[in-house]
Parts: structure tokens; C-alpha cells; sequence
């Protein structure tokens, strides 16, 4: 049966001279689907558009304010002082005191506000008040590495945040949304910037048949247009500033204050919008904060902005004429009748070349007043000035290619900006030189030798806020080390290029336009920082005088050839003290022997002497008939995964000849590569304590960590990195401080009755609860793969 036609309804017939009278924009109010009418389109449009409403649909947008444009549909979503983010997903950003010295800078101090502006030129007006600052950018699979980066240093300055998120690639390849409404990345981008700062994702729904013209990165300006409607829609006035960025790149504060408060000419009303633009000079990091390539050599130049009074939707389009731009919009194919292609042809896209350089034809600019800019001019049209500080130094940051995985390095470099199809075969170092950089520095043994990149710690210079918490930028160059490092594994036979030049990258360069790093972005919270970095153990751990502690009862002698005999094999001298069974066969104990193995023979209670543990039906157990359990006759009130913490630390305490480094770790499942002290002192990873993540797919909503605790302590650890108990490595002073926390804490878990869990894996649940809630002093998580124990 066929379905009965609807009719639509049709609105009065608009003049072309009206519509242009209204900023070039054909759909001006936020409207129903079926309250559209565009004339001239006829079915092949309606056929598109209603293409467009399915997905909106499937993408559950349906009920979101929209605007619709001859290319997709702009769907705009609620800000975060809009939208109510569950309890259990917020969250508090976690800085260090040097952090919140420079964060802590609202009020207006007149003599240091002088010397700010003074630093880049600028004088400070007699009245000073501050801009207000509206931030775009698109967004697609970024990190949150990067994210957490960029948006520090605008943390609680900017009055809105724009991000538009669309459902096609630049290459047309179509993607899922990874901001959807009420997703865990949403609410989590829409609280990084603070809590006076609007943060937004609206939506970009095309359809690639739609597009009028074979470039790479037509859908990118498309896009880019939903920036100047949110700012518009959030209230953005003239004397306001537009800030353009991708999400990897960002103003330093400092410029950010500035950009506020000082007499900056291109600021200044009644401007001819000409020339608007504030270029930054910018600091290139190439994968990791320590890869710092070398400003005089090297630089990038964006951000850019512009006063509002000269942005499209905010600026007077009376008195500034509209520029030509070149989307030509097509109806089966053909193109449009010429009144209609005029129409769409001054209303979206890019300029036309000569003005995109600043050669305006002076007849159709008569009267000394230019164009009004959107987010894409703004972006990539020449007309400005680049501001670097008066002693050098930059005035943004470019976070380039952060990627948490070569996964989705490859997706960014197979399917947006200039996409290479061949991306997902070919080695890291060999999909762009940026990459080849980046690679070398991850490989580097001493990055303070190498004259083309800066050492993060040079005294005087600016650095990222986020990146000031040595954890941090340790935490992330040792992460993009294990990913070159499994790069190099997977391409065994392809070389990296030994030539270690670094090409001038300045804004007279070729400019090559790429998006934002295209990284997985992780779900989780941030890992909970304490008020000071954790101390690094200056001087290197001597291996003779370092200890490596473990298990290993019940074990046969496959496991003890596989612990012990690949230990020694490293060449590592110094003690080795395992807990075994009693009665060792012949075979073991000549093993331990011959390899200078200390034994603490481990002898079992005839019966733990607390029998209060439960079920998981609630029922109290004879420990002596549970599977799990095994006291040790020394403390018979400890089952045995949780006495081993106990028995650590009296033998680290007998130990006198165990001065330096000490590993904790499970035995039966543990070999070595390398000895872990000696790759310690060459990663600079000598924390008090350092414990390590298990794979990126698990984390603390599992139920091995997730129930234990929520039954004791009535608290969710959530999804942040599962941290694993069977390896822990630091210092002996430090790592007593984690054995009396853990059996403290024990202590705690078995006199309680919601707390006495018949699992063996709890011991893993304590050592999470501890390090997430602060209970592990100058502890330091290690990303999986990256440090001296995996």
C-alpha cells in the first residue's frame, strides 16, 4: 500500500535583493524540518534533505535546534551550563600549586598587565576591561591528551567554546559521533575548560553526493560555518574576539590575557576588515612535550584571531560587502540556474584565490570596507600580523600528532586533509617528515644533545601548563616511545631516514593545512595529581645493592626456570628473594641455589584464624574449605595474597645489603628481558613508587575493582586505568611507604564484614582504591608497555 503524499507548505516567494540584505544566509531562524521550503530545489533536494532527517534519526538529534543549508544540516546541542551532567561523571580538573599560580589570574593587576602588553608590543589602554574571547574549533577522534592540553591553557578564560563534530571525514568517508548527546566524551570535554566557560558540540550532517566541487577539504569550510552561527547564538558582540584553532593547537595564556586587555590595533572599532587577523607564532611539539622542535628553526602559525565586528553573523553586513565564494550547488548533477548559483555562490565556501591572498578588486570595494570573515577565513585567508613575544618566544602551542595509538594516527592520515589511501600500510616515520621528527626524538637516548629541539626545563621560557607537571609530560613521552617501539616491531625491515634535518617551518612556508590530531580519545577522568610532582631519584639505582621480591609457592620448575634463570640471563646482581612451599624438590632447589636465589619457605597455618569472609551469596565461609584461602602460619589471619604484602615487607626490612631499587611482582606468570633497574636509569624512571597500568581496553569499572570496593568503601574507583598489584617498583623508602598504606588498609578490609570478599584478586581492588583516592604517597602510574615493567 502505497503511502499517501504529504504536501508540503509553502512560504511567500523571497527576493533575491532580500536575501542577500541578510548576511547571505538563506534559512535564518533555527526551524522544523518541514517548515522548509527551498525554492528552485525541487525533489532531488527534498530527496537529500529528507536522507538528512533519517540520519538525524539514527543519530538520536532529531529534537535539537537546527539550520538548514543547501550542503547538510547544522543541528546544535546544549552548552555545559545547559546541560546537567550526571554526578557520577563529574569531575574536578587536578593542578599542581605551580599550575594554579598561573590559573589563579582573574584579577586585574595594572603594573603587571603594563609589562604583559609590553611584551608583545602592545600598551595598555586607561581604562583597561577585559574582551570577551569566542573559541571554535572542529572536532572529530581527538585525544584527550590533547584536549586536556589545549584547554588548560584557557581554563576558565574564554566565555564559549564552539566545537562542531560531523558524520563524514574531509574525504567523505562516513564516521560515528564520538560526542553524541549524553555520551561520557561529551560530558567529559564540556567540563576541561572550567566552569565559567560555555562548551558546546553541534552537529554537521551531510550527505558527500551533496558536494558540489572535487576538494579535499570543501566539507572542512562547510563545516566551519556552524562556528559563527554558535557564536552568534551565544550572544557574541563586535567588540568580542573570535578565536580559530584546531584542537591541538592553542594561544598560551599569557597571550590569551592579552588578547583581552591590551590596546592590540587590529582590536581596535571600525575596523575596514582588511586585514583582522592576529596570527600566533607558535611552538612546535612534535608527539610528546619533549619533543620541542627548535622555535628559531622551526614554528607554526596558528591560531589565528579576529575582533567580532569582522566576522560573518556578528559584523555589519550593510556596511561590508559580501564576499564571492565558490560553492556551487548542483541539482542532478547540473548546475544550478544562474540567479540561484549567484545566490548560494556569495553565500558559502571559499573566497575566490585573489581575495584569499589579499588582492580585493577595488571596484567592488568601494567604499574601503572588506568582507566580513567566517571561521574558514579567518583560519586561512592572508590578512594580518603574526604576534611573537618581544624576547622571542611564541604566543601558541601545537600539541601535533598526540596520538594514543598508530591506529588512529593512520586514520587521520588516510581519510582527512590530503589523504593518503596507501596511509594504512606504510610505517609512521613514512607517512609525513612531521611524524619522521617525532619518531627520531621517541628514539633518542639523550634529547639534550640534539641541537634541532629544545630541553622542556630551559629556564625563561613559556611551556605548557598542563605539560608544568613533570608527571604529565613524562607519562606521555613514554607512552609515544612504546608506540614507536611496537611501530618498529610491526615494520622490522623498514628503515628510518638518519638525517636529522629539520626543515624551516615558518609562516613564509608552504602552507599545508592539517587538521587536528586524530586520536582515539580516552573515556576516563584525570589521574589524580598530588599539590607537588613526585620526586625522581636523582642518582641511578645500582642493580647489586636493588632487590626483586615475589611469590612463589605451589609453583613447579618450568615457572622458576622461566622467573629465574631470564633475571640472571639480564645480568642483574642483585638480590632475589622468593617466598616458596616447603619440601622443595631437588631439581628447584639446586635452580635457586646455583642462581643465588634467598628462599623464605612459606608454612601454612593448619587453619586461618578468622573465618568472618563471605561469599558472594553473603554467606560467612570456613576459610579452610575455600579455594582461595591460604594463611601462612607467621600471620594466620592474612589470606596468602594478602600476607605476601605483610611478608615484603619483613624481608625488605632484613635486608640490609637492599638499598636501592626494589621490584614487587607475581612469579608464575614473569620473565625478563632486561634488567628492570638498569632500563629504569635509561628511561629517567626513578620513582619512590611506580605502578603500572594493565592493557588500555580494561579499566576500574570492571567488576575485579569495581565491586570489591564499592561493598567496602562505598565508592566507585570509575573509569579510570586499571592499575595491576603483581608489579611494583621503586625505591626502598618508597616502597615500604606502599607496603604499610596496603596492609593498613588491609587491616582495614578484614574487620569489616561488607569488606571480607572470598576472591583472590582483591589485593588489585586495594591497590587501586589507594592510588585513585591519594592513599599511595609520590607514587606514579606508568602507561602500559612504556616503562621498566610491562
Amino acid at each position: 500500500m502505497r503511502r499517501p503524499t504529504r504536501r508540503r507548505k509553502k512560504t511567500p516567494a523571497v527576493s533575491l535583493k532580500v536575501l542577500l540584505c541578510a548576511s547571505g544566509v538563506l534559512a535564518l531562524t533555527y526551524h522544523s524540518i518541514t517548515d522548509v521550503d527551498l525554492r528552485g530545489w525541487g525533489r532531488a533536494y527534498h530527496h537529500h534533505f529528507q536522507g538528512h532527517e533519517t540520519v538525524v534519526r539514527n543519530l538520536s538529534l532529531e529534537k535539537l535546534p537546527r539550520l538548514t543549508m543547501p550542503h547538510g544540516v547544522f543541528l546544535f546541542g546544549p552548552d555545559s551550563q545547559s546541560v546537567h551532567i550526571p554526578e557520577k561523571l563529574r569531575f574536578e580538573r587536578n593542578f599542581t600549586s605551580e599550575q594554579l599560580r598561573l590559573l589563579e589570574d582573574h584579577a586585574i593587576d595594572l603594573e603587571f598587565e603594563e609589562k604583559r602588553c609590553a611584551s608583545y608590543g602592545y600598551g595598555l589602554p586607561t581604562n583597561p576591561r577585559r574582551r570577551r574571547l569566542f573559541l571554535g574549533s572542529l572536532i572529530a577522534d581527538d585525544s584527550m591528551e590533547v584536549l586536556r592540553a589545549t584547554s588548560a591553557e584557557a581554563y576558565n578564560i574564554a566565555h564559549t567554546v564552539a566545537f562542531v563534530e560531523s558524520n563524514f571525514t574531509f574525504s567523505r568517508e562516513s564516521r560515528q559521533l564520538g560526542y553524541n548527546l549524553g555520551s561520557k566524551r561529551l560530558y567529559s570535554l564540556q567540563q576541561l575548560y572550567g566552569d565559567r566557560t560555555k562548551v558546546s558540540v553541534d552537529y554537521y550532517v551531510a550527505t558527500p553526493d551533496e558536494q558540489g566541487v572535487n576538494d579535499d577539504m570543501f566539507i572542512e569550510i562547510l563545516q566551519k560555518d556552524a562556528i559563527q552561527f554558535r557564536w552568534e547564538r551565544n550572544g557574541m558582540r563586535p567588540d568580542d574576539v573570535g578565536i580559530y584553532h584546531d584542537t591541538d593547537e592553542m594561544f598560551t595564556r599569557d597571550f590569551l590575557r592579552a588578547l583581552q586587555i591590551c590596546d592590540v590595533p587590529q582590536l581596535r572599532p571600525n575596523q575596514d576588515c582588511k586585514q583582522p587577523k592576529i596570527i600566533a607564532e607558535t611552538l612546535i611539539m612534535e608527539s610528546s612535550p619533549l619533543c620541542i622542535t627548535d622555535f628559531k628553526l622551526r614554528s607554526w602559525y596558528h591560531p589565528d584571531a579576529s575582533l567580532g565586528e569582522c566576522i560573518v553573523r556578528v559584523g555589519n553586513s550593510s556596511l561590508h560587502p559580501l564576499a564571492e565564494r565558490d560553492f556551487h550547488a548542483t541539482r542532478n548533477g547540473q548546475t544550478l540556474p544562474k540567479e540561484q548559483d549567484l545566490l548560494y555562490n556569495h553565500t558559502y565556501g571559499e573566497r575566490p584565490e585573489a581575495e584569499r591572498v589579499g588582492d580585493f578588486d577595488p571596484e567592488r570595494y568601494k567604499n574601503g570596507n572588506y568582507p566580513l570573515w567566517t571561521a574558514h577565513d579567518i583560519r586561512i585567508a592572508v590578512g594580518g600580523e603574526m604576534v611573537g613575544r618581544s624576547d622571542g618566544g611564541p604566543t601558541a602551542f601545537h600539541f601535533h600528532n598526540f596520538f594514543e595509538n598508530t591506529d588512529r594516527l593512520r586514520v587521520k592520515y588516510s581519510t582527512y586533509g590530503h589523504a593518503d589511501p596507501a596511509a594504512a600500510n606504510k610505517p609512521a616515520w613514512e607517512l609525513q617528515d612531521d611524524l619522521k621528527i617525532a619518531v627520531k626524538c621517541a628514539l633518542a637516548e639523550d634529547l639534550a644533545v640534539d641541537e634541532s629541539r629544545e630541553v622542556f626545563d630551559l629556564p625563561d621560557r613559556i611551556r605548557p601548563i598542563y605539560y608544568l607537571d613533570r608527571k604529565r609530560r613524562d607519562r606521555r613521552h613514554q607512552k609515544w616511545r612504546s608506540i614507536v617501539e611496537e611501530e618498529k616491531r610491526r615494520y622490522p625491515n623498514s628503515t628510518i631516514d638518519s638525517s636529522d634535518a629539520v626543515e624551516d617551518y615558518h609562516y613564509e612556508s608552504s602552507q599545508n593545512h592539517t587538521i587536528a590530531s586524530s586520536d582515539a580519545v580516552a573515556e576516563v577522568p584525570e589521574t589524580p595529581e598530588t599539590d607537588q610532582p613526585s620526586p625522581i631519584i636523582e642518582r641511578a639505582w645500582d642493580s647489586s645493592r636493588s632487590v626483586v621480591m615475589g611469590m612463589a609457592t605451589n609453583q613447579g620448575l618450568s615457572l622458576f626456570q622461566m622467573f629465574v634463570t631470564s633475571l640472571r640471563a639480564t645480568g642483574f646482581d642483585g638480590a632475589v628473594i622468593l617466598g616458596v612451599s616447603p619440601n622443595l624438590g631437588g631439581d628447584i632447589a639446586e635452580l635457586l641455589r646455583t642462581h643465588n636465589v634467598t628462599t623464605k619457605v612459606i608454612e601454612t597455618a593448619k587453619s586461618c584464624t578468622y573465618n568472618g569472609y563471605k561469599d558472594e551469596k553473603g554467606n560467612v565461609l570456613n576459610t579452610t574449605e575455600s579455594l582461595w584461602w591460604d594463611c601462612p602460619e607467621l600471620y594466620p589471619d592474612y589470606k596468602l595474597t594478602h600476607a605476601r604484602f605483610v611478608l615484603y615487607r619483613d624481608w625488605l626490612n632484613e635486608c640490609e645489603s637492599c638499598t636501592d631499587g626494589v621490584v614487587l611482582t607475581d612469579t608464575s606468570d614473569s620473565y625478563f628481558q632486561r634488567d628492570p633497574f638498569a632500563t629504569a636509569n635509561r628511561l629517567g624512571m626513578r620513582y619512590p613508587v611506580m605502578v603500572f597500568e594493565e592493557i588500555d581496553s580494561i579499566d576500574n569499572t570492571h567488576w575485579l575493582t569495581d565491586f570489591p570496593v564499592r561493598s567496602c568503601r562505598k565508592h566507585t574507583v570509575g573509569p579510570t586505568r586499571m592499575l595491576c598489584s603483581g608489579s611494583t617498583m621503586g625505591s626502598r623508602g618508597g616502597i615500604l611507604s606502599y607496603l604499610d598504606a596496603m596492609v593498613e588498609e588491609m587491616d582495614y578490609w578484614k574487620t569489616r564484614d561488607e569488606c571480607r570478599i572470598d576472591m583472590p584478586g582483591d589485593d588489585q581492588s586495594i591497590h587501586n582504591y589507594l592510588y585513585y583516592t591519594g592513599g599511595l604517597k609520590d607514587a606514579v602510574a606508568i602507561p602500559h608497555r612504556t616503562g621498566p615493567l610491562h
